[in-house]
């Protein structure tokens, strides 16, 4: 559905003739309507650490909110029709993300574009989760196989693959992180 959304503002405008002190004061009433198309949610990480949220919305776009400071957005990293994604995941103050294009990519927070980008090996990335130590992260592939990436200050990089259940095809892996550990789920489809 589409919803109207106004921004009103109210400016005073005081005006002195040249030669004459008296002062009239007129006020200007403006508003400007546009259609607001609200996207569907796919994914939501919180840091907290920061006290930040990231949401990641079915156009590929990323919307970090504030939620300290009476929850206000405080940027977007705009999405392309070429990148989905799917999951989102905080490392400390840097932020991932995995979709079906199968990269997992590591964004520049003050630039508002990705910073780095690594293959999946794997196609589609469907979960991503970050260890407790903040050392490694763990993507659930639609090929079968949950994958380990390390993560150094400046990369990520593919470390190694779990095993896939043979003779499944269709899957979605998702993973939690316990302590330094990854419980690693798999529901077939």
């Amino acid at each position: 559905p589409t919803h109207t959304l106004a921004y009103i503002t109210h400016i005073h405008i005081h005006v002195v003739r040249a030669f004459n002190v008296k002062m009239a004061e007129y006020k200007v009433h403006r508003i400007r309507y546009f259609n607001y198309v609200p996207e569907a949610i796919n994914s939501i990480a919180f840091d907290d650490r920061a006290d930040k949220i990231a949401v990641s919305r079915a156009g590929g776009s990323i919307e970090i909110w504030d939620i300290k400071h009476d929850w206000f957005q405080e940027k977007i990293l705009p999405g392309s029709d070429h990148r989905s994604v799917e999951d989102v995941a905080w490392c400390g103050d840097r932020l991932f993300s995995a979709g079906m294009n199968g990269d997992i990519s590591e964004y520049d927070l003050d630039r508002c574009q990705v910073k780095h980008s690594a293959d999946s090996y794997g196609g589609a990335v469907w979960s991503i989760k970050v260890n407790n130590s903040r050392t490694h992260l763990a993507a659930g592939c639609e090929d079968g196989c949950i994958r380990l990436y390390n993560l150094s200050e400046d990369n990520i990089t593919f470390e190694r693959s779990f095993d896939k259940v043979d003779g499944e095809k269709h899957f979605i892996s998702i993973i939690e992180s316990v302590k330094d550990y990854f419980r690693l789920f798999r529901i077939y489809i």
